[in-house]
């Protein structure tokens, strides 16, 4: 048996891995380190689908297609014929791993930020769903969805922008919120000691590539069968707006790159691939990877 150094382990990826003879013609590997026996292919372990089509079946969600599209492309592009249930655990598995990760970033952002309210109905019920965004690197610093509109949904919405940013701007367009926002006072003791006062102007200030995004988001939260669900995908958006999609108007970059934040993902494709990094063992390579990619 010869020591493999080209390759690393298909789960802990330890590079002591040795050739463990063949099985029906295709090469199979044992690693000394958490002594596992695999086959390498462009597959996850216990998975069939290779990688890049269950990441494009990930962003092809949160870009606004049903699983019922995302199926029928699969089967045309790929010849891929999967269920619309197993997209859709795709989906649910990697956006609950991508949350879980502890993405170390601190937004660079500026002092005007825009809020923007949409009413939405999920599940027969209308839900109303606010959003910050600052208005010059386009990072989503938060949103907040709700069955009601209270002054409390107004400081929840700040107070979590306030603690993303690590800071309060010093103006806030709004339109519809204004009057919430002005009369939040529900800010937390330790969130008041780190802002400033700001001021809230009625209007509209202009987030084209925000608004274009907004309606992809909002056909996915319709598709929810109820808010808990509609929270997650939610959740899921924000990671894809601000890290993985990039826009035109910022010469093709996403939001994260142009507010400078230290991030290791840079597409749902990361997300899949190194989701078995997210084990205790795997965790230990995390860094080591991070700047080796």
């Amino acid at each position: 048996m010869v020591l493999i150094n080209q390759s690393n382990c298909k789960y802990c990826h330890d590079a002591h891995v040795i050739k463990y003879g063949t099985y029906k013609g295709v090469q199979r590997y044992f690693c000394k380190n958490c002594n596992r026996k695999y086959v390498y292919t462009e597959t996850l372990p216990k998975m069939q689908i290779p990688i890049e089509i269950v990441s494009d079946s990930i962003n092809m969600f949160y870009e606004g297609m049903s699983l019922n599209e995302i199926r029928l492309n699969l089967i045309r592009q790929a010849n891929k014929y999967v269920s619309k249930s197993s997209i859709y655990n795709w989906i649910k598995h990697f956006t609950e791993l991508a949350l879980k990760e502890e993405f170390d970033y601190k937004p660079k952002v500026g002092n005007i930020w825009t809020a923007n309210e949409t009413v939405i109905k999920i599940s027969g019920s209308n839900v109303f769903l606010w959003d910050i965004m600052d208005c010059l690197t386009y990072f989503l610093l938060a949103s907040h969805i709700a069955l009601t509109r209270t002054t409390w949904n107004a400081s929840t919405l700040m107070e979590t922008a306030i603690k993303c940013a690590g800071k309060s701007p010093s103006i806030i367009y709004a339109n519809s919120l204004a009057s919430y926002i002005k009369g939040s006072e529900c800010l937390s003791s330790d969130c008041k000691e780190q802002t400033d006062s700001y001021n809230v102007q009625s209007g509209i200030h202009s987030s084209e590539p925000f608004s274009s995004s907004l309606e992809n988001r909002d056909s996915i939260l319709r598709r929810s069968k109820g808010i808990g669900m509609a929270k997650q995908y939610l959740n899921g958006f924000f990671i894809y707006y601000n890290f993985f999609r990039p826009h035109i108007c910022l010469n093709c970059r996403t939001p994260a790159q142009k507010a400078k934040t230290n991030i290791c993902f840079y597409s749902w494709k990361d997300v899949v691939e190194k989701s078995n990094l997210m084990t205790p063992i795997g965790k230990d390579y995390v860094s080591k990877l991070a700047t080796i990619l």
